[in-house]
């Protein structure tokens, strides 16, 4: 059959129906956008006829007291995909414009969107993929001048029916609830997005950029070419306010390199101090302006920190908030036609974009911004968050942002010598490989090790793979290599076996110490010899920050590995680091007497749990493995570890774990109550919160038929407020030692962070100052937390100088 649709032949081609219309009255309110064709609806020619239809009709439709008449069904995608597949991004944006055309003929009120499908061709999504975290969330859009309800598809409901889930059918039937109640209310009053004033001409911009330096409060964005901010900036774009007016603009950023007056202005408008600057995603922007010598004064509020105190679950993205949180979604998508039409790739400069195009829609980025601060602040202000968000949350974003300009200093000489020592290592350990197993091999490959340790040498496993593999993972060789540990006679072949395993092992840590951290050091190195990774506030749900491009967050405690990052040259490094803050938190919360005795203390806190725990005199110090049984127990209540959890990871029995949790819940009973009056709570309340007012909001709480979900989540409401508070705790001290530092004027500066601890580049003048000043910003008791923090101090030329090396350790031997 010939295709009427000239866009997607090749799934035309396919169908017996293809291009299939719509169903239904055209004067019908609501309109059911689903997923594309299924087989039912492809013989048939019509949408919706199917099993999904027909529970759809009986569970939400008719129950609702509506009918077929007061529905026009459609799919998103027109032609029934080769075996139900999902539909690709370019096939749904390749149907839209037939939605379009249908949405504009039946001009429905309200229109639910069934699926990820569905949701992706409404708001012109980048992926097919969301409507769990989409769905119940009504919006407006403007483009359709309707109401939009994402809901789950049917077709998912009635899957996890089979599974014995029916939270979700019972959520999707409040959806349908939520969207035949919109049929009568009017459009948002607040939904009329300004026109941008596109400053193109230098009377234009001088007298806008006059205008704005008058106000109390502005909106800042930029659009740029790439995500490194050593490229160039392609415009500027702002909004100020004036009454009940909102002037959004755009300035191409040739014009401020070429004329000086708009540059004066706009240095001035960027250092008045006076002036309230709103940014989304603040460190962005800032690192570009800054590196084009356009630096921020004054209070700098980010939206994107705001977006994730108030819902730390959903995408802190300013287009999903402007959908989420204002009657403005959608804005970008002339924007994304464009470039769809034009083919852009991921990677492709906006260089390419035209003004008229990419104008516009910044300057509505800064508008949107504005909006979402005027709706966030008294939202954190009802949920008692805007001290967090005020005092410390916005400083500190500052903060980590001077931080990332920055930049850590790489030894590069030092990582070039780490570096051949480990080329030099990893080519002996290879080559003692291949003698031990009298041939070469591919050492990487999974399979051929395995034939050689267990077909050829007949090495003691654990088992086979469903493929009918042998397990040959890190602790299969591990095994092995200690299996002739304390044996007198050892057969030949068990003895290559454990020699390759060993070396395996040893060669396998050093490659991905290479390539993963010594690779990254010099991967991301700038021309001034040092770092400048990116740090995210938002990323982890319980405030915890995160950072990339590089990672250092999870480097290894390894002296060598470490030794790579160093003070300036003729500097130190100082390192701050919090001991055991969050069982200070844990103790805050709790308040146990004999958690809060030991903190009190200043012991160790790990050796004095084990103390108490097992009743010792208080001058017994406990055994390697006896404290890091304690430790793990301390640190594995906090993440809501089972019995089964500590004993995996501490290789203990399922009987010891559960005596161990036992004697410590008997000793420190008051954790035991906080961690039940917590959950308690959870379960009453829906969100746990941390001693700073940050809200952890756990969705899953409540959903009894889905206990994998449910115990996650009463997990994650006794570590939300220990983590977030220990967190929360660590940026309201980095605020405060920066403002110590302001104060003395120093020159020190802050060039990493990872979490509780701080590293700081000192000159050898400043070196007791900085001290005594970190003493004093992390050590200072709060009203919040009210127990001692203490601090570890550590000064070096290199980071973790003083540390311990395993990595060294298998080079002296490798090379003995």
């Amino acid at each position: 059959m010939v295709s009427p649709c000239s866009n997607c032949s090749q799934l035309c081609s396919q169908c017996k129906h293809p291009d299939m219309p719509g169903h239904g009255r055209k004067t019908a309110k609501v309109m059911i956008v689903g997923e594309a064709p299924g087989a039912d609806e492809d013989k048939l020619g019509e949408p919706f006829v199917g099993a999904a239809g027909r529970f759809l009709r009986k569970n939400l439709i008719y129950s609702n007291d509506y009918s077929d008449e007061d529905i026009f069904f459609t799919n998103a995608v027109r032609c029934r995909p080769p075996n139900n597949r999902i539909p690709k991004r370019a096939e749904i944006l390749n149907c839209r414009p037939k939605l379009e055309e249908e949405i504009a003929r039946i001009k429905p009120k309200v229109i639910i969107a069934l699926g990820n499908t569905a949701l992706c061709s409404i708001q012109y999504g980048e992926k097919v993929t969301g409507i769990r975290k989409w769905r119940g969330k009504i919006s407006w859009s403007n483009e359709f001048n309707a109401w939009i309800v994402p809901a789950i598809h049917p077709a998912s409901l009635m899957r996890d029916r089979g599974f014995g889930i029916t939270h979700f059918f019972d959520q999707t039937i409040s959806d349908f609830e939520k969207a035949f109640k919109l049929i009568n209310k009017p459009a948002p009053e607040d939904r009329i997005i300004p026109k941008t004033n596109f400053l193109n001409i230098v009377e234009k911009a001088v007298a806008y950029l006059e205008n704005i330096n008058e106000s109390e409060m502005i909106a800042l964005d930029s659009e740029t070419d790439g995500l490194d901010p050593r490229g160039d900036i392609l415009c500027a774009s702002f909004c100020y306010r004036n009454g009940n007016k909102y002037y959004p603009a755009t300035l191409p950023w040739e014009m401020i390199s070429k004329n000086k007056k708009i540059s004066v202005l706009l240095k001035k408008l960027f250092l008045n101090t006076d002036i309230i600057k709103i940014l989304h995603n603040e460190s962005y922007d800032e690192k570009f302006f800054h590196m084009h010598d356009f630096d921020l004064r004054g209070i700098i509020y980010d939206t994107m920190n705001a977006a994730s105190l108030l819902n730390e679950n959903f995408s802190k993205g300013l287009k999903e908030r402007a959908w989420k949180d204002t009657a403005f979604g959608g804005y970008e998508i002339p924007l994304e036609k464009y470039k769809y039409e034009h083919a852009f790739k991921k990677n492709t400069s906006y260089k390419e974009i035209p003004m008229p195009v990419l104008g516009p829609y910044a300057g509505t980025d800064a508008f949107v911004t504005y909006k979402l601060f005027e709706k966030y602040k008294p939202q954190l202000e009802a949920e008692k968050s805007w001290p967090l968000y005020h005092k410390v949350l916005t400083p500190a974003r500052v903060i980590v942002t001077e931080t990332e300009i920055n930049g850590f200093y790489v030894d590069m000489k030092q990582a070039q010598t780490i570096e051949d020592r480990c080329d030099k290592a990893m080519a002996t350990f290879k080559k003692n490989i291949y003698r031990y197993a009298r041939k070469e091999f591919n050492i990487a490959s999974t399979l051929q090790l395995s034939e050689v340790l267990f077909d050829e040498l007949n090495a003691p496993n654990s088992g086979k793979t469903k493929a009918d593999r042998w397990v040959c993972d890190k602790n299969s060789l591990k095994k092995i290599a200690s299996s002739i540990e304390g044996k007198k006679k050892v057969p030949k072949k068990l003895q290559a076996a454990a020699n390759i395993a060993s070396a395996v092992l040893k060669y396998k840590y050093i490659d991905k110490l290479v390539g993963t951290y010594i690779g990254q050091a010099k991967r991301f190195v700038w021309e001034d010899g040092r770092i400048h990774p990116s740090f995210n506030m938002t990323g982890a749900v319980t405030g915890r920050m995160s950072n990339s491009k590089p990672c250092n967050h999870n480097i290894p405690k390894d002296r060598l590995i470490r030794s790579l990052y160093a003070a300036t040259p003729g500097n130190y490094l100082i390192e701050a680091d919090l001991k055991s803050a969050e069982m200070v938190v844990m103790a805050a919360l709790s308040h146990d007497p004999v958690m809060q005795k030991i903190i009190l203390s200043g012991q160790d806190i790990h050796n004095a749990t084990f103390i108490e725990m097992f009743h010792k005199n208080k001058d017994y110090v406990p055994s390697q493995d006896e404290r890091r049984i304690a430790k793990a127990i301390n640190f594995g209540l906090i993440y809501g570890i089972t019995p089964q959890g500590l004993a995996r990871r501490n290789n203990l029995t399922l009987e010891e774990a559960e005596h161990y949790i036992e004697i410590y819940f008997d000793r420190f009973a008051g954790v035991k109550t906080w961690i039940e009056e917590t959950t308690r709570f959870a379960h009453k309340k829906g969100y746990v919160l941390n001693p700073f007012y940050r809200r952890r909001r756990l969705t899953e709480i409540n959903f009894y038929d889905d206990i994998v979900g449910v115990g996650h989540a009463e997990r994650q409401a006794i570590n939300a407020p220990v983590q977030g508070g220990a967190s929360d705790y660590a940026l309201l001290s980095i605020v405060r030692l920066k403002k110590f530092m302001r104060e003395n004027k120093v020159k020190a500066k802050i060039v990493h962070t990872v979490h509780d601890s701080v590293l700081i580049d000192t000159p050898p003048s400043e070196v007791k100052l900085i001290q005594k000043l970190l003493k004093q910003a992390f050590e200072t008791r709060i009203k919040a937390i009210p127990m001692p923090m203490r601090i570890d101090i550590e000064v070096s030329r290199k980071w973790g100088e003083h540390g311990e090396s395993n990595l060294e350790t298998i080079l002296k031997e490798c090379s003995a």
